[in-house]
């Protein structure tokens, strides 16, 4: 055994962690579906059965990356429930994006496939149900699922924007401009919106 893999054997926090990490980036690559335990193992450089021991199953592993990943967005999320803070909402979870980009294909393969959906979204199913039925005029939540979706693709795609339309996508400018118009999107006046349609 050499002499990292025995020192991650001895300190159980820094095999989680490791552990962790080496999932959030197999799972982000193959996916809940295309991503076994083995291949996790050999990302983290751990036995198999030592991932089992701290994590479970491959289910644990896949909900315990998502949760530590999207802790600030669990806290935003919550103050959008209980206040309807959704500007908020949006800044923190394009932050989450713009620091982790990885995480965009995380939704994407949960968007794909079976993967099992993550504690915190299922706790909080039933109150986002409701927070969309009880929105002024319904209009709150087409708004924030429309930035949701443009802010997802943006990160998902955005090597090849870069590529197909030459633009320099990942300048701080633009960067910045993007996020402003996402918010806009979220804190736009319905009203205002109606009177001005056609």
């Amino acid at each position: 055994m050499s002499k990292d893999a025995e020192r991650k054997r001895l300190d159980p926090a820094k095999t989680r962690e490791t552990i962790l990490i080496a999932a959030f980036d197999v799972f982000a690559q193959k996916g809940y579906d295309g991503a076994s335990v083995a291949d996790i193992a050999a990302a983290a450089g751990v036995p198999k059965s030592l991932l089992q021991y701290h994590y479970g199953s491959k289910e644990e592993l896949w909900k315990a990356c998502l949760e530590r990943k999207a802790g600030p967005v669990i806290s935003a999320l919550d103050r959008f429930l209980e206040a309807g803070d959704v500007a908020e909402f949006v800044a923190v979870r394009f932050q989450l994006l713009q620091e982790n980009p990885q995480v965009a294909r995380i939704m994407a393969w949960l968007s794909l496939g079976s993967a099992p959906l993550p504690t915190f979204m299922e706790e909080r199913r039933a109150r986002l149900f409701e927070r969309g039925r009880g929105s002024p005029s319904g209009a709150e939540f087409p708004r924030l699922l429309l930035a949701l979706a443009a802010m997802d693709g943006w990160f998902l795609y955005r090597d090849l924007y870069s590529r197909v339309l030459g633009v320099a996508v990942f300048e701080e400018a633009f960067v910045s401009r993007l996020h402003q118009l996402l918010t806009g999107v979220v804190q736009a006046d319905p009203k205002g919106a109606e009177e001005t349609t056609p």
